[in-house]
């Protein structure tokens, strides 16, 4: 039903429905919002992040203590990511000096107590980052099993644009999700915000 629907809207009514759905949503999120705001005092994170998309193909490659499965996770990323986007905008290079996005799987050696307080570095207080400048998603390779998959989507969903969402029924991308790690999969309002990124 779903293809169906896709082939008979016409491009501009999709944009117009996926801007609907984003707004409901927000408003629907916009009171726990608030509250978590105001409970634990983050200010306007939750409001003032951006939605960047990437500019022209991409392409990721895998470097460091990376796994077969670390291999299938990120080309069935890529698959699903294209398919909602509906062309092949990203893609996966088996040489890392090919790719424009590398995805690095290695232990982080400032990790500690101490480091983690003082966030003296990005690994010390996270289990994964995405750095726009350098084009770069590192994931820590100490991580296994659905967790490692979890922080790898999480962090690849902020390189094509995602940022967190303080709606615990937003999935993988929620500032939740590190609290549920039973999440692997994009909510709707996710994937509505891909569509809006790449129509």
């Amino acid at each position: 039903i779903y293809l169906f629907f896709t082939i008979l809207l016409s491009t501009s009514f999709k944009i117009a429905l996926v801007k609907s759905i984003l707004s409901i949503t927000v408003s629907n999120c916009f009171l726990l919002q608030s509250f978590l705001q105001y409970q634990l005092g983050k200010g306007d994170q939750y409001f003032e992040t951006l939605l960047e998309k990437q500019d022209g193909a991409i392409s990721y490659g895998l470097s460091g203590n990376f796994t077969i499965k670390d291999v299938y996770v990120v080309k069935k990323f890529i698959n699903v990511i294209n398919s909602i986007i509906g062309f092949d905008n990203f893609s996966y290079s088996e040489n890392i000096s090919d790719a424009d996005i590398e995805i690095n799987l290695g232990t982080c050696l400032t990790k500690n107590a101490w480091n983690s307080i003082f966030e003296t570095d990005l690994c010390s207080s996270a289990n994964g980052y995405f750095s726009s400048e350098d084009m770069i998603v590192w994931v820590d390779s100490d991580l296994y099993g659905l967790n490692r998959d979890r922080v790898l989507i999480h962090e690849l969903g902020h390189s094509i644009g995602l940022n967190h969402s303080a709606c615990k029924t937003t999935g993988l991308m929620s500032s939740h999700s590190n609290r549920d790690q039973s999440i692997i999969s994009f909510s709707n309002f996710e994937i509505a915000q891909i569509k809006f990124l790449y129509s």
